[in-house]
């Protein structure tokens, strides 16, 4: 991390950039999120980018090492940035909270445009 940032728990950082001004950045999620406070007014503001070439490399680099987590008999198989999710989900006209087409999805997560969001290489 560049210079200026603490190291947190659970993969945060936090860094201070102003008077009632910080950032903390979660490197497993690929957020940075900002945090403004107005002394004059009490006001509070939040802006969260998702940086979402963390992401994709760090699902390339499993790729390459062939590892993935496995827990509960269960393993890895895409971590997908949030932005990309609900992009996927339109493009398959899948309705968030009423199932999802499994077939649909596995199709659209297999397409070679969207390698880089699985954690594995060949097919899911």
């Amino acid at each position: 991390m560049a210079t200026g940032w603490q190291k947190e728990r659970y993969g945060t950082y936090l860094r201070k950039i102003g008077p009632g001004q910080f950032q903390r950045y979660n490197h497993h999620l690929g957020i940075l999120s900002t945090y403004t406070f107005d002394h004059m007014t009490g006001q509070v503001g939040v802006k969260q980018e998702q940086r979402i070439d963390d992401i994709l490399d760090w699902n390339v680099k499993q790729q390459n090492e062939h590892r993935n987590f496995a827990g509960d008999g269960m393993k890895q198989t895409a971590r997908i940035p949030t932005v990309e999710y609900w992009k996927i989900m339109k493009q398959g006209g899948l309705e968030p909270g009423k199932g999802h087409d499994e077939r649909k999805f596995r199709a659209i997560i297999n397409d070679r445009d969207f390698s880089k969001l699985k954690t594995v290489s060949g097919r899911v």
